[in-house]
This record gives structure tokens, sequence and C-alpha cells, in this order.
């Protein structure tokens, strides 16, 4: 039988500084491969999490003829390999992905693990040390994780900003109308972005805004599109409250819940949630935001491609590159070693089945262009993109 779709997923996001990238818990990447020494982590997990995690997982085995063997001649390669566990996909003891996705640089100590390297000395496989970090430092808005082309049900994003003096009162906000929420956010701290109350200026403000432009451009694009930002809550914090603000009085820890998580949870509540069945109006407008924002940024995508792949260019059209695929290999093979599988010679049923498919995609272009301008009004401020990405 098919397996059961889940009804709730927990994903947690880590930054892994060794190789520059998100990590996303539970690890669904076959390529991220990632270990522990139970050694390491005695000083960062108590007894009884070690315990959990230890039995979820299972002592390293290499992945392919080319990783590091568990009889490696290098001696100190061979008394690491003898200590190492592979972190689990989907049994990862939760307060281990928490602890891992939450270690603040200079505030919480990074969480060691091991991944092959693929870069050691003489052309050998190592297993290095890799340092697991907040995945903030990557996004700390990960809404994609848990979003659909066309969802059954809404999703939601909490902002942490900032109080605007014309809203001193108001703790949290929900934009009310589809144009709400596009403007930018301003980094106040940058020299020339003047406001009363805010004048840091100077190098250190132009540092500061280099920094969080770094760190943030992302998550600020994504949370003005369309689809996106009639669905996050803004909790407008005030100073002393929050974020790096980690003496807080118990006092004002429950005021905030009370501010910004029962308002905010109340303002969610009425304005996605029915009590007659029926979708709300605010939720029906989203779907809509969502129909049109995919079909326009498809059109756009598919334009783009059907020109691709229909014109000779530099090179061949497509259909031309498709139909030699059944005649010599499309992937090169690596000299001394053995073929690549994936790179195999296309089947006659096969190759017609994937010139079938571009043309399929052609007429499906055809299509969308002679009914766009019938579309009606609507129009994505800022029109969304369509782009292939990693899974994080």
């Amino acid at each position: 039988s098919a397996p059961v779709e889940p009804s709730i997923n927990l994903q947690m996001f880590s930054t892994n500084v060794t190789l520059g990238r998100p990590i996303t818990w539970p690890l669904v990447d076959r390529n991220t491969r990632l270990f522990f020494r139970v050694e390491d982590w005695k000083q960062l997990f108590p007894a009884p999490l070690l315990k959990a995690v230890v039995t979820a997982s299972h002592r390293y085995a290499p992945a392919s003829p080319s990783d590091p063997k568990t009889d490696s001649s290098d001696e100190q390669q061979a008394k690491l390999i003898e200590e190492l566990y592979e972190l689990p996909a989907g049994e990862m003891p939760i307060a281990i992905a928490a602890r891992m996705s939450l270690s603040f640089p200079l505030l919480f100590t990074c969480v060691p693990v091991y991944a092959v390297d693929y870069e050691g000395l003489h052309g050998e496989r190592q297993l290095r040390k890799c340092l697991l970090t907040d995945g903030g430092l990557c996004t700390n808005f990960p809404i994609h994780l848990f979003d659909a082309a066309h969802p059954r049900w809404p999703t939601f994003g909490l902002m942490l900003s900032r109080r605007l003096a014309e809203h001193e009162g108001q703790s949290v906000w929900l934009p009310e109308y589809h144009l709400e929420g596009r403007a930018d956010n301003w980094h106040r701290s940058v020299p020339g972005a003047e406001l009363e109350k805010s004048q840091e200026k100077g190098l250190f403000g132009l540092l500061q805004g280099m920094l969080t432009t770094a760190l943030d451009w992302s998550d600020n694009l994504t949370s003005r599109l369309p689809h996106v930002r009639n669905r996050v809550l803004r909790m407008a914090l005030q100073a002393g409250e929050g974020q790096l603000n980690i003496a807080m009085p118990g006092k004002k820890i429950l005021s905030m819940a009370h501010n910004y998580g029962t308002l905010g949870g109340l303002k969610l509540v009425e304005r996605f949630v029915s009590s007659t069945g029926e979708p709300t109006a605010a939720w029906q407008e989203h779907l809509y935001v969502r129909a049109m924002n995919q079909l326009r940024a498809l059109r756009v995508h598919l334009r783009g491609y059907e020109r691709a792949v229909t014109t000779a260019g530099h090179s061949k059209p497509l259909t031309d590159i498709l139909a030699q695929a059944s005649q010599g290999r499309p992937l090169q093979p690596k000299p001394k070693r053995p073929p690549d599988p994936a790179g195999a010679l296309l089947t006659s049923e096969q190759a017609a089945a994937v010139q079938q498919a571009v043309q399929a995609v052609s007429a499906l272009e055809r299509a969308l262009e002679g009914t766009e301008a019938e579309w009606g009004p609507y129009r994505p401020v800022p029109p969304p993109g369509l782009r292939l990405r990693s899974p994080t």
C-alpha cells in the first residue's frame, strides 16, 4: 500500500560552516552523510539523549568503494571510524535537532559532526570534523520548507520586527489587503537612512547594514512576495524584548507570551479559521493569489524554456540532443571508473517518451500564450519567478 502522508512535518535548519551551506533536519539529501562521536557530544547532551540517538543510529560504513574504508591503513582515520555513528534521518531526537539549529555563534558552542572530505590529501577521501551552528546564519525565515505550489491548508510565518512610531501601541500586525506588506524594511543604521531616535552613522552603521544584508537578503525578498506576505505575522518587539535579551525576567516573558503569542494566534484564527466549514474570505483570496502567481510565473518560465529548446543557437535544438542520447552515451564516463548507470544509452521507448514530454511542454506554453490575455487584471507585485534550487 502507498505510504501514509504525514499530517505534521517538523523540520529544522542548521548551518554547516565548514561546508558553507545550510542543513535541513531530518536529513533527506543522500549525498549529505553526517556522523558523530559520542565522546564529542557528552558535554553537549545529557546521557538519555545520547543513548536515544545512538540507538537510532548505525555505525559508519562506506557508501561507495572510494569512501574511507573501515580498515583504513591510516591509524588516525581507523581509530576515528571505529567511534563514528551516522546521524539518523527520521528518528533523530527532537531535542538534538533543536540544539543543532540554535547554536548561536558566541553564545552556544558549535555542534561537532563529521563528513567525508572529498578533497583529501593525495586524492584519498577522509573523514573530517565539521561545525554546525545556528540555521539563522543562512535563513531566519525558512517558510519554503512548509510550502506547496497550491496548498491544501494555510501555513504561517512569524517575523520579529521593530516597533514603528505610527504603530507604537500595536504589538502584532497581519496584512489585511493584498498590496499591504510589500514595502521594504529599511536598515536605519546605514548612513543616510535617517530617522529621529536612530542616528547610528559612520563606518559601524555601514558595516552593520552590510552584515545584515548578507544574512537576510533572501528572507527579505521572500517575505515581500504576494503569496507569502499575507500570511506572515509581524511581531513588533520593543527595546529589551526577545532576540539576544536572554536575561529577561519572568514577568516580561509572560507579558510577551500574551502580547505576541496569544494576540497573534487570535489574529491568525480570526483571519483564516472558519466556524462554518466554508473557507474564510482571506483563505479564498490567498488561494486566488497563489493560482495567479503560479500561472504567470509558469508562463514566463515556459516561454524561456520553449524558446531555448527549439532554437539551435550556438549548439543544437534539444530534440536533436535527446535523439542522440539513444545513439551515444549522453554522459561522459569517468576515466578508469566503471560507467555511470545514469549515463546509459536511452532505449527507443525512453527517447520517444522524453521527446513527447518536451513536445508537451511546448504545447502547454503555446496554450498559456493563447489564454494569458483572458486571465484577468491581477498582476503579482513583486512578480515571483520559478527556478530550480536545492531541496533546502
